[in-house]
């Protein structure tokens, strides 16, 4: 098993107007590096769909030692961690020109039965899934706790925010997020980036956004008739 290296020159698509990464831009980033990957695992969307079973992530964290910058070009790594029964850890680094570390993460997948959106342990659908070790994992992604109770607004999902799994795709939320949150406004430079995924929100749906400050920290939760996610985000 291979770890999986990405090169990204930062465009004006992924920054803020002033010129720091965007949580959105940074876990798609992530997201197409776990793609890539899953292709070397054998597990990628079409493997898994003649199953009957889709990737889906329920907890995502990113700690951001320095934001990358407008023009600047990083290495993202990615490679799967140990299966932890129905969840499987990804870990990522993004690393600088001089081969520092600017970005680390981790996200837990699970696999779900593309009918009744059941989870489902791997082994009982004859999936192997392998990994490594690398001595550079972060630690992974707890529950995020908190409560947001003041209403941000609402978004209702359009067809352009969906994916291959026709629902709304999860760095979706991460845009949402930050159209609502000041201190991305004012510039603040995201610290770290915690995000729990709860139900899927399809085309249509409208979702309503809350935000709270809790300790420093900002929380943004989305909810239809359910609650659907929470993203925990602090800034230096």
């Amino acid at each position: 098993m291979d770890i999986t290296r990405i090169s990204y020159e930062i465009s004006t698509k992924d920054v803020s107007p002033y010129r720091n990464i965007t949580s959105g831009a940074l876990f798609r980033m992530m997201q197409d590096g776990a793609v890539s990957n899953s292709r070397l695992m054998h597990a990628d969307f079409d493997a898994m769909m003649a199953k009957d079973l889709i990737w889906v992530v329920a907890l995502q964290r990113a700690d951001i030692l320095r934001s990358p910058q407008y023009g600047e070009t990083v290495t993202l790594e990615t490679w799967p961690g140990k299966p932890m029964h129905a969840l499987m850890p990804r870990y990522y680094r993004f690393l600088d020109a001089e081969g520092k570390t600017v970005v680390s993460g981790c996200s837990l997948w699970g696999l779900v039965d593309v009918s009744d959106r059941t989870m489902i342990r791997p082994e009982e659908r004859g999936v192997e899934l392998p990994f490594i070790v690398t001595g550079n994992e972060t630690a992974r992604p707890r529950s995020v706790r908190g409560t947001a109770d003041s209403f941000a607004g609402e978004v209702k999902v359009p067809f352009s925010f969906l994916d291959v799994n026709g629902h709304m795709n999860n760095c979706r939320y991460f845009d949402v997020a930050e159209d609502i949150l000041t201190p991305i406004h004012e510039g603040r430079v995201i610290k770290s980036v915690t995000a729990e995924y709860s139900s899927e929100i399809k085309l249509g749906e409208t979702v309503r956004l809350c935000c709270g400050v809790n300790n420093g920290k900002y929380l943004v939760t989305g909810e239809t008739d359910k609650p659907c996610f929470k993203i925990l985000y602090e800034f230096a």
